[in-house]
C-alpha cells in the first residue's frame, strides 16, 4: 500500500480502532435504525489530504461510540457513551462530562461509494447533520474500496 494511502487513512483508522476498542431512532424511509451500528459514517470524501472530514462510529455493545474530525495528517477523536429511546440518542462524553442528544433517520441514498445516508436533527459535537456509509458494513474489501475512493478524491497536496 502506498504511503499516501496510509496517511489518508490515519483518521479513518483511528475511528475504526475506536470502534473495535469500545466493542437508535425510527426512520421515515423504513431503514432499520440498527444500521447506525458497526460501520464508519463519513461526512464526505476529502478533496485533499489536509482537508478535515468528520466521521462517526457507534458500537451496539457496549453502548459506546466515537466522533472524529481528521485529515490524513491530523486526528481529533472523542469517545462517547449513549442510550437510545425510540428515535432519540442521549450522549455522554466522559472526557468533558458533556451531555447532549439528537434524533436521526437512516435512508438509502446514492452517494458513490456510499449507499446509506444518516440525517441528524442536530449535531451536538459540532459536525455536519448528514453522514454517509455502506449498507453492508465494513468488510475488508469494502474498507479497501472506500480507501481507494478517498485516495482518489484527495489527490496529491
Amino acid at each position: 500500500m502506498k504511503r499516501s494511502t496510509n496517511h489518508l487513512w490515519a483518521g479513518v483508522g483511528a475511528a475504526a480502532l475506536a470502534l473495535s476498542m469500545i466493542s437508535c431512532g425510527s426512520t421515515a424511509e423504513g431503514e432499520d435504525p440498527s444500521l447506525l451500528h458497526g460501520r464508519i459514517w463519513f461526512e464526505k470524501l476529502p478533496e485533499k489530504k489536509t482537508q478535515h472530514v468528520h466521521a462517526l462510529v457507534v458500537a451496539s455493545r457496549p453502548k459506546r461510540g466515537a466522533v472524529s474530525k481528521s485529515s490524513a495528517y491530523d486526528i481529533h477523536l472523542e469517545i462517547f457513551e449513549y442510550a437510545r429511546e425510540e428515535s432519540t440518542v442521549k450522549l455522554k462524553f466522559p472526557q468533558t462530562d458533556k451531555k447532549a442528544e439528537f434524533s436521526y433517520t437512516i435512508k438509502k441514498c446514492d452517494a458513490d461509494p456510499f449507499d446509506l445516508c444518516l440525517d441528524l436533527d442536530k449535531n451536538p459535537w459540532g459536525g455536519p447533520k448528514r453522514y454517509y456509509a455502506k449498507q453492508s458494513g465494513g468488510s475488508v474489501d469494502e474498507t479497501a474500496e472506500i480507501a481507494a475512493a478517498l485516495e482518489s478524491a484527495a489527490g496529491e497536496d
